[in-house]
């Protein structure tokens, strides 16, 4: 009791100093922290890919899709095991969209094949993994087809950089199908 006593008379201010200094380092923390919204950087960045700084409501848009799929395809929600896996999903086509897109772009500054040229991609299905992304062209003539590819040295170096820079993270590559929607004499 005694003990009690003497920090009462003589510790009190102390005590009072420290507590006042506590609670007023925590609020200055929170104004002056790295999301503060009073200096303008409370952005809700959730990581960054090659670079490119991806923002909370960019992977939630992602998520909120793979999710609503997964409903509609399996007429329920998605397990808690699901909901970690479709957010795995997400954040790997984040990291595939802006990977492909970006190679994508570089190598068709250099390769121009004749006719239409596009990225693609086919997300969906019953898999959590059903994704894939794909290049899609079209020929003028069965020859042009015959004949896909680059054809100079900086064309081949261009689509080989491409290859190389998608690699990993490309788990499947290098087949084609050729389909005659319709043939005219």
């Amino acid at each position: 009791m005694a003990i009690i006593s003497t920090l009462r008379d003589k510790g009190g201010k102390f005590l009072v100093f420290v507590v006042g200094f506590s609670i007023a380092a925590f609020v200055l923390g929170d104004i002056l922290g790295p999301n503060s919204s009073l200096i303008g950087q409370n952005r809700n960045i959730v990581g960054s890919i090659k670079g490119e700084e991806i923002e909370l409501v960019r992977f939630n848009a992602v998520y909120e899709e793979l999710t609503y799929n997964f409903s509609l395809n399996n007429g329920r929600s998605p397990t808690q095991q699901e909901v970690s896996e479709l957010r795995d999903q997400a954040w790997e086509r984040l990291i595939n969209d802006i990977s492909y897109v970006e190679e994508f772009n570089k190598m068709i500054k250099v390769w121009k094949p004749e006719g239409y040229l596009s990225l693609g991609g086919i997300f969906g299905g019953q898999s959590i993994e059903g994704e894939s992304h794909y290049i899609y062209t079209t020929y003028n003539t069965y020859e042009e087809m015959l004949s896909f590819g680059p054809k100079t040295p900086r064309e081949q170096k261009a689509f080989e950089d491409f290859i190389k820079n998608t690699d990993p993270i490309s788990e499947f590559k290098g087949t084609y199908s050729v389909v005659n929607v319709q043939t005219w004499n």
